[in-house]
């Protein structure tokens, strides 16, 4: 609430408030109530009340009003709230509980008015926006993170070889290639292709970071839809991460036959990098997250956004 509200911009902005100034600032007619949820904030370190009914940012919601990603983030798990309240009852439901079809889950219950997430994302530009920001975040912590090992990369970058990064947020999977083969970053063209808000969150980024990868064309950032015919034909590889697991098995099949299509054989590949769920007992053969960190973090999340996934032995 405080963050649809805008109340850590608006202490940012003016200094310690009273509630009567605050409610006017963000609409709320009643004061009581205002105060009620501040003074929950506060207990949670959220603010602070400095006197009676006058209220300042404290570290954490300096950093809300401060750090735009932070706050969409926030933004952001209101998507995840609401299906909380009706995974029960759709479990119970013999149907719904048998289906995977994003109209069957339970955002599509609640938040999603009947439609699966994607569907709804691009139905309500708002709520787009604030995905593709909270992805680009995302990307941006994960960028230090791809790992690159256990593919013959150094073979593959060579002679102008084409690498495209379908859905590929931010581009993290061709920066981490160039981070980690800076030989080679002028031996291969990295080209990213996402949807059309995203390239732009892309833009910004890698005119941050890498500027120059932009201006020689050894990177390129295009907007495309993998549901339609991938437009670059005959690539030595076609990168799909952390594509796959929003989807389901007609959307896949729809996906990979456009990239068929536009495969040279004998020369085209096709790279799938994807999480590997761990049990919660732990896996012999892998190692576990840090804690606090979950093993099988994400997991039921996606059972409530897009009807969850299938865990597969490998």
């Amino acid at each position: 609430m405080a963050v649809e509200w805008d109340i850590p911009q608006l202490l940012a902005t003016n200094g310690p408030m009273h509630l009567d100034t605050l409610a006017s600032k963000t609409g709320i007619v009643d004061t009581n109530k205002l105060a009620l949820v501040m003074r929950m904030l506060c207990a949670h370190h959220i603010f602070s009340e400095t006197a009676l009914g006058v209220f300042a940012n404290d570290d954490a919601s300096t950093a809300l009003a401060t750090d735009e990603r932070l706050a969409n983030s926030v933004r952001y798990a209101s998507f995840l709230y609401p299906t909380a309240d009706v995974l029960p009852r759709l479990l119970k439901d013999p149907v719904l509980c048998a289906s995977h079809a994003p109209r069957d889950s339970a955002f599509s219950k609640t938040i999603g008015k009947g439609m699966g997430q994607f569907e709804f994302l691009n139905a309500y530009p708002e709520w787009r926006d604030c995905f593709n920001l909270w992805l680009a975040s995302l990307g941006e912590y994960l960028h230090g993170l791809t790992d690159v090992r256990g593919y013959p990369w150094e073979v593959i970058l060579r002679n102008g070889a084409v690498v495209v990064d379908v859905g590929g947020g931010l581009g993290s999977s061709i920066q981490a290639l160039r981070t980690n083969f800076p030989d080679r970053q002028n031996d291969f063209v990295g080209i990213v292709q996402d949807q059309p808000g995203m390239i732009k969150h892309a833009t910004a980024h890698w005119q941050k970071t890498d500027p120059r990868a932009l201006a020689t064309g050894a990177v390129k950032l295009t907007t495309h839809d993998f549901f339609n015919e991938n437009p670059v034909k005959g690539a030595d590889v076609y990168w799909f991460r952390l594509v796959i697991v929003d989807w389901q098995n007609e959307d896949l099949i729809t996906m990979f036959t456009h990239i068929k299509n536009a495969m040279t054989p004998g020369k085209s590949r096709l790279l799938i990098g994807e999480y590997m769920m761990h049990p919660t007992c732990g896996d012999t053969m892998l190692p576990n997250a840090p804690p606090p960190l979950l093993k099988n973090y994400g997991e039921f999340q996606a059972m409530g956004l897009i009807a969850g996934f299938v865990l597969t032995l490998a």
